[in-house]
């Protein structure tokens, strides 16, 4: 009898080598944890030098868990907030000042200015706190010229509500002036930029020291309308941005004589009337003088239209000609070249 063979096809392929189809295991197709990945993952494993490597042992895969480490944040303490609890008496009043004075307006002006008179209540802290309030304040009256005279009001009411308080008695004006006098040295003569900078970071500096400086001169005004400091400190003021001369200095000058001009240049009783023609004789002065820039001769050339004005805004859309035809308080003096012949006309 002749011996049954296998099919020509399956003996070919027995001839071969080829091997069997391997057995899928389904439940490690399911997890998608292949025997390739496995071995892929011990590889990678012992070449980081993990666990498994330093001890020289294989963990089955089967047991092998990768874990992801957990990172706790940990606050800084830079950003850790700070309770009240923290503070001490004047930190937690500087806060307080601080609220009072960013909601402050006319509208809630006693509500406000009694809670702000109300931290000064503190017999043993005053001197500190009473610097605070000061310091506060000024920074706030310099940066928004819209409401400095309402912060002027604030400055003329505590330092007369503080004279009549019992206990420690400070003296909220000389602290005031002091800051007033301090800033006003400082800045009597412009920053020096640094030329590396761009155009928008030089003009941003200079736009800053302007600010600081005309705010300070806008305040002192506002605090001399409101008879809170003596009068002899308009000439101290005048007479040193006069000897300056510099642009920046006129112009802080027009800002200053602007702000309480209305007040003084009226005031029929006030003995120096006549120092003050005189610096505004300066002014005319300056204004036709061709050495100066531009800009600072029209900033002086409107101070002095508005003084014949008696002070008066110009309208808005009025012709620039009915200010000249406005008559004006006095006449120029025969040695004083008006404008006019001063351009040639």
């Amino acid at each position: 009898p002749v011996a049954s063979r296998p099919p020509p096809a399956v003996a070919d392929t027995a001839d071969r080598g080829v091997r069997e189809p391997r057995s899928i295991d389904v439940a490690a197709e399911a997890s998608g944890v292949t025997p390739r990945r496995r071995r892929v993952e011990r590889q990678t494993s012992v070449d980081a030098g993990g666990p498994d490597a330093l001890a020289g042992q294989r963990t089955p895969s089967s047991a092998r868990v990768t874990r992801t480490p957990t990172v706790v944040a940990t606050p800084s303490l830079a950003r850790r907030p700070v309770s009240n609890c923290d503070l001490s008496e004047v930190q937690r009043v500087e806060r307080q000042v601080k609220a009072i004075l960013n909601k402050l307006t006319r509208e809630r002006f006693e509500t406000l200015y009694a809670q702000l008179l109300g931290c000064c209540e503190n017999v043993e802290a005053r001197s500190d706190i009473v610097q605070v309030i000061a310091r506060e304040v000024f920074s706030k009256a310099t940066q928004q010229r819209t409401f400095v005279e309402m912060y002027a009001d604030v400055c003329s009411r505590l330092h007369s509500d503080l004279q009549n308080m019992d206990g420690v008695e400070v003296n909220f004006k000389r602290i005031l002036l002091d800051q007033c006098q301090e800033s006003f040295t400082q800045h009597l003569e412009p920053p020096r930029i640094d030329t590396s900078l761009d155009y928008e970071e030089q003009y941003e500096v200079h736009v800053k020291y302007k600010t600081k400086m005309l705010g300070n001169v806008r305040l002192i005004g506002h605090l001399l309308r409101q008879r809170m400091l003596s009068p002899k400190i308009v000439f101290l003021v005048t007479d040193e941005l006069l000897a300056i001369g510099s642009p920046e200095a006129l112009e802080t000058l027009c800002t200053f004589l602007d702000t309480l001009g209305s007040a003084f240049d009226n005031s029929k009783e006030w003995n120096g009337r006549a120092k003050l023609e005189e610096v505004f004789t300066k002014v005319e002065l300056l204004s036709i003088d061709s050495h100066q820039p531009a800009r600072t001769r029209c900033l002086l050339k409107d101070l002095i239209d508005k003084r014949k004005r008696r002070w008066r805004e110009l309208p808005i859309g009025a012709p620039v000609a009915d200010a000249a035809t406005t008559p004006s308080r006095r006449q120029p003096s025969a040695t004083t070249p008006s404008r006019l012949s001063s351009e040639g006309l």
